[in-house]
């Protein structure tokens, strides 16, 4: 019993997959559970005029069944290194991560100083969603006499009127 939980666990297992890619070179990709945290470093990477170090930091992803994504949270820091002078900036974006096959959802960072950084995250998720995904109903046809415009409400029932 315990080992087809097991199995059937492991086997429905949903991925957050991440693309993080910079002009100066940098093209990696991961995946990993989506109630996993996942941090990585990219780098040292040389800049025309730096040395820079990439983080990036999702906490776990939660499913939103009414949009059919994870929303997520992608924390980026760039830390770099200037002619002896060290400095730092973060980014947080939150996103809705639609499955594989879908438009990835992107972030688009350009951070321009006495050195200009830019990157690009773009994410997917594989695997079956964790819940059902919820179906949006049809709004409903306008009825053709609404008696909350003008003209009188029909009477209740039983009411001689």
């Amino acid at each position: 019993m315990i080992a087809a939980l097991l199995a059937w666990s492991t086997a429905s297992a949903t991925q957050i997959n991440l693309t993080f890619t910079t002009p100066t070179g940098v093209n990696e990709t991961a995946s990993w559970e989506h109630t996993e945290m996942f941090r990585k470093e990219y780098g040292p990477v040389q800049n025309k005029k730096a040395s820079a170090v990439y983080s990036v930091s999702v906490p776990s992803a939660v499913f939103d069944p009414v949009a059919a994504g994870f929303r997520v949270e992608a924390s980026t820091c760039v830390e770099w290194s200037l002619k002896g002078k060290n400095d730092r900036y973060c980014e947080r974006d939150v996103v809705l991560v639609p499955q594989d096959g879908a438009e990835p959802a992107q972030i688009d960072v350009t951070l321009k100083g006495k050195v200009k950084f830019q990157w690009t995250i773009r994410m997917t998720y594989t695997g079956a969603p964790p819940v059902p995904i919820l179906e949006t109903p049809p709004p409903e046809p306008p009825s053709d006499a609404d008696p909350m415009e003008g003209g009188e409400a029909p009477a209740p029932e039983g009411d001689p009127g």
